[in-house]
């Protein structure tokens, strides 16, 4: 579920899936607009695949946000205990955010996302496309 303030800003739906929602959002003060995709990724590799597709295929030029659960990590760095991550694990991941010219926003806090108490890891993240800057 996304949530907005109406009379701030205005949301339009453009594509949707099983794993993501694609909205263009502008605020109607300012009348800055982006283009805003929310992520829920699936639990398994090879479901996650389709996500990777819709993301190639939403691509926009225009000031794009990327953010949600991608239940996926983009290196090894990203868990901490447990086992080690493979590459089979993250390469899907890269390779997605390679070809879209998506990269992480910085930010304060817990680089981990995610615990089950002996093992972290960062699931959870805020990615944003070059043209993001010119905002």
């Amino acid at each position: 579920m996304v949530f907005w303030n109406p009379s701030t800003v205005k949301v339009d739906l453009f594509a949707s899936s099983t794993q993501a929602l694609h909205l263009s959002v502008t605020y109607l003060i300012s009348h800055i607009s982006f283009m805003a995709t929310f992520v829920y990724g699936f639990n398994i590799i090879s479901a996650r695949r389709s996500l990777w597709e819709d993301l190639r295929r939403w691509n926009s030029s225009c000031p794009w946000m990327v953010l949600g659960d991608f239940n996926s990590m983009l290196s090894s760095a990203d868990k901490h205990n447990g086992a080690a991550v493979s590459s089979y694990e993250i390469f899907d991941f890269q390779d997605c955010c390679f070809d879209l010219g998506l990269y992480d926003v910085n930010f304060t806090g817990c680089h981990f996302s995610w615990t089950n108490g002996s093992v972290w890891s960062k699931l959870d993240r805020v990615l944003i496309n070059p043209s993001w800057s010119s905002l």
